[in-house]
């Protein structure tokens, strides 16, 4: 992050939870938390004004937060920082009102916006109305993703209201977004050089969970991973589908289910079969690209 970025935000938050307090300590910070938590300011997080600082005292902290995230490397020092003309305490006590929200089955939970993790995921979780209610008096919003490029977001209109409300399918996408990002950083790995959009990531963890009925993480990546590298059909072989029932029933997991399993094989032989196969034949799909 250049210092000309930086120094465009007015605002910035700190979570406490991912940056220890003696590393601002000496800045004087507001606190963002409703009144339900009142008794957790050391979880959630705190608000620091950078346009009250001197511009050199700017500069301090924005060297300052480099520094910190070379020696946590993975952890970010500012979840976001925020342009906005509004004063602190307007902004503050519009964010605690953000905090909680309530699920689909009436109770409450917390919304970790201030999560650059989750908040990556909003502008396409969320509609633009619905964004421009998080925000409020906050016009624009940045974030760090990984592997560390800042990201921008500019309100588009004006807040209708001062809570968010959010529909079941977002509700579950929002739960959703931590083995969603588990499910991207694992992908980065094993199929790198793709671009792999976070919505396709979500749809096909739908899949396992919800029509499958598997359980376990570690298979609902496997999943996801298969489809993404060999298409959705995939799942509909005789093989797979036998071992997908299989773990939804508990016998077993799906991962321990595939074990030695070489579905490169069959896409090769597939592939193969397709090939010398008469042209109706492939036009009626005999290969492994049309289960």
């Amino acid at each position: 992050m250049d210092h000309r970025f930086f120094l465009s935000h007015d605002y910035a938050l700190i979570n406490p939870v991912q940056v220890e307090a003696s590393a601002y300590a000496h800045w004087q910070v507001l606190p963002v938390v409703p009144k339900a938590l009142s008794d957790k300011p050391h979880l959630l997080p705190c608000l620091l004004n950078l346009r009250s600082m001197e511009p050199r005292e700017r500069i301090d902290a924005l060297a300052l937060a480099q520094d910190w995230q070379e020696v946590n490397p993975g952890r970010v020092f500012f979840s976001a920082l925020l342009a906005s003309p509004a004063e602190g305490g307007r902004i503050a006590k519009h964010l605690s009102a953000q905090l909680l929200m309530n699920s689909p089955d009436g109770s409450q939970a917390l919304f970790r916006w201030y999560d650059p993790s989750v908040f990556r995921h909003l502008p396409w979780l969320l509609d633009d109305v619905q964004l421009n209610d998080l925000m409020g008096p906050i016009d624009a919003w940045s974030w760090q993703a990984p592997p560390g490029q800042w990201h921008r977001h500019e309100r588009s209109g004006p807040a209708r209201r001062t809570w968010l409300r959010l529909d079941e399918a977002q509700w579950v996408g929002l739960t959703r977004v931590g083995v969603m990002n588990r499910a991207l950083s694992q992908l980065a790995r094993r199929l790198p050089g793709r671009d792999i959009p976070p919505q396709e990531v979500l749809r096909l963890l739908a899949l396992a969970y919800e029509v499958w009925g598997l359980e376990y993480e570690p298979d609902c990546l496997l999943f996801v991973e298969q489809a993404l590298r060999f298409g959705d059909g995939i799942h509909q072989h005789p093989e797979l589908g036998s071992r997908l029932r299989a773990a939804a029933a508990g016998g077993l997991s799906y991962v321990g289910a595939c074990a030695g399993l070489d579905l490169n094989q069959w896409q090769r032989a597939g592939e193969s079969d397709a090939a010398r196969a008469p042209q109706g034949d492939q036009e009626k799909g005999g290969g492994l690209r049309s289960l």
